[in-house]
């Protein structure tokens, strides 16, 4: 038909109900021996129903030459996930020696499933042969780890060390069918088994010391890893171990109880999550569809802040950042059917830099505000579309929050939250100006210990995100931060003085899973 050029809408309406467990003990076996444990337990399902238009038009005429319409329905079901902490400290003396000690158990099964119908249509509205299809996965991960810390004064400087082991298997079975008119059928070329082992293992060490007006600290991470994916419907392997150096630095100068002054510099890593590199196609039309990438390697960055204080009420910061062997989502054309594909992938060099001013106030007993005016500058170099660009734009941010407290003792309050960013370059895409409005109340109730909430979310509708590739013209908007009203209710019961000594943002592994 000589159209190249698609447009694509896509909708989907979700339910999901989920409910959740936390339960957690600690016992003193001693005066210097405590040992505590944690129990996390999670069930949740949800369903959701999508439509989305695939519209082609003439290259050369600009002329709606075809239209595709897609019908579905999917069911997430997670099946358990399922957290275990074992921790123990010694307090050594009472110089502040200590050792602690974290063995972490996490286990989570999912079954997904998607049945969707595509209808083709002609310029004259007759249609095409229509295609009835499902897909199904089972992934499963299993993540076992454990970590050793110790704080070890010494005359001279504070030393802390310690080190710890990872291991995560993660596996899953994705199928796709086709119906042949009479029943469906595996369709083998888009189902996939995959599998990913992982394995970290991790020394570091850390001194701090004090003289006089100076704080200065120093640390080293050192870690080895190991990573492997495996397909075995296609035989595809990748494998990749790397040992890498982690160092750190911080330095502060207080020059008077107002005025204080600090820099920092710091190395980090940035790992994919596991759905990130499984190969497996998700179908959203016949012509669009996203994709993990198992070649998808970590990039690692070197940040460094510059920082003066102002009475403790105002911050001034400047800002710099270099990562290596950046990847981020990114479109190309499938060369095979000419669909759109979304994945992931290691596309090149990115550098920011930037200046922040911030203040946190109380205006009056019953007025807290705090607020962040920053301009920063992205450039990016990329060789992923087969030729080197270099991409560079300035961007400005701003946020604003106000808390309101309603009565004397602070227990009835609102909030009000807004942010805004203008136009800004991220790799090859450049983002849309972007902002929202939030309005929250909260009350607290039997001696604090029931809290009730309740949350106005992005007022104006103007949360949505638009980007626009800027090699290859393909742009992307997305409204998934709808507006809307949540109601949430609270209740904290048993001892308070119980510890949570680890939870899912502190570990890395786990928080990985549902990237």
């Amino acid at each position: 038909s000589g159209a190249d050029r698609w447009e694509q809408t896509f909708y989907q309406y979700s339910y999901e109900k989920d409910a959740s467990a936390h339960l957690g003990a600690e016992y003193n076996i001693s005066r210097n021996h405590t040992a505590g444990i944690q129990l996390t337990e999670q069930y949740s399902h949800s369903d959701n129903n999508d439509n989305s238009v695939a519209r082609a038009f003439n290259i050369n005429s600009n002329m709606l030459d075809s239209v595709i319409r897609t019908n579905g329905t999917s069911s997430e079901y997670l099946k358990g996930r399922h957290s275990l902490n074992l921790n123990y400290e010694w307090r050594i003396d009472s110089a502040g020696k200590k050792l602690n000690v974290d063995a972490d158990y996490y286990t989570q099964a999912m079954q997904r499933s998607r049945s969707f119908f595509t209808q083709g249509y002609a310029r004259d509205g007759s249609t095409g042969a229509g295609s009835d299809n499902t897909m199904g996965a089972n992934p499963a991960i299993t993540i076992k780890s454990a970590k050793m810390d110790v704080e070890w004064p010494l005359r001279a400087f504070a030393l802390s060390f310690g080190g710890k082991a990872a291991m995560v298997d993660n596996a899953a079975y994705n199928e796709y069918k086709l119906n042949d008119g009479s029943h469906f059928i595996v369709d083998t070329t888009r189902t996939n088994e995959f599998a990913y082992h992982e394995e970290t293992r991790a020394l570091y060490a850390n001194g701090q010391r004090s003289i006089g007006k100076f704080d200065m600290q120093a640390g080293l991470r050192s870690e080895w890893t190991t990573m492997e994916t495996y397909s075995a419907t296609t035989g595809e392997r990748h494998k990749t171990d790397y040992q890498k150096f982690f160092p750190s630095g911080y330095l502060q100068y207080k020059i008077n109880d107002n005025n204080v002054i600090s820099i920092n510099y710091s190395r980090r890593i940035n790992r994919p999550g596991y759905g990130q590199l499984n190969p497996f196609r998700s179908y959203f039309g016949p012509n669009f569809y996203s994709m993990g990438n198992p070649a998808l390697r970590p990039s690692f960055s070197n940040g460094m802040e510059l920082t003066y204080r102002l009475k403790g009420h105002y911050s001034f910061k400047i800002f710099g950042k270099q990562t290596d062997n950046y990847w981020d989502r990114l479109y190309q054309i499938d060369a095979t059917s000419g669909a759109t594909v979304a994945t992931r992938a290691n596309i090149g060099l990115a550098q920011q830099c930037g200046v922040n001013v911030s203040a946190q106030l109380t205006i009056k007993k019953w007025w807290e505000a705090r607020g962040s005016v920053n301009c920063g500058y992205g450039r990016y170099k990329l060789h992923y579309y087969m030729a080197e660009t270099t991409l560079a734009m300035v961007n400005q941010w701003f946020d604003i929050n106000n808390t309101f407290f309603l009565n004397k003792n602070k227990t009835l309050s609102a909030e009000i939250f807004a942010y805004y960013y203008t136009p800004r370059q991220k790799d090859y895409k450049v983002w849309a100006d972007q902002s929202t409005f939030d309005i929250n109340f909260r009350w607290l109730l039997l001696d604090k210990n029931l809290t009730i909430a309740v949350h106005f979310e992005d007022l104006m509708a103007k949360a949505y995100w638009l980007q626009t590739n800027a090699f290859n013209g393909t742009r992307e908007y997305s409204y998934d931060n709808a507006r809307g009203c949540r109601l949430s209710v609270t209740y904290k019961f048993g001892n308070k003085n119980v510890k949570i000594k680890l939870s899912d943002h502190s570990n890395e592994e786990i928080q990985r899973v549902n990237q």
